[in-house]
């Protein structure tokens, strides 16, 4: 049987900028985190509907990218795994 788990190499891969953008049904606030395992690398306060950071002097290895949207008592999140060759 084969598995269904992605390989690291299958992950996205970002070099020395994080850029992507992202629609909401309704206007909220957004963030958006960097992090390596469980650690907080970077976070931005996202007020566009695109964004585009720069991340220079990360080291190699896989990270995950979470973006959250505030609305009132309101809450979504979406995370993307991405990795730094």
């Amino acid at each position: 049987m084969l598995s269904r788990r992605r390989a690291p190499f299958d992950l996205p891969v970002f070099g020395r900028t994080l850029a992507g953008s992202y629609r909401l049904s309704a206007p909220a606030q957004v963030t958006l985190t960097v992090l390596r395992g469980r650690k907080v690398v970077k976070r931005f306060a996202a007020d566009r509907r695109s964004f585009r950071f720069a991340l220079r002097g990360l080291p190699r290895g896989s990270y995950r990218v979470r973006l959250v949207a505030h609305s009132g008592d309101d809450q979504v999140s979406a995370v993307v795994a991405a990795r730094r060759p």
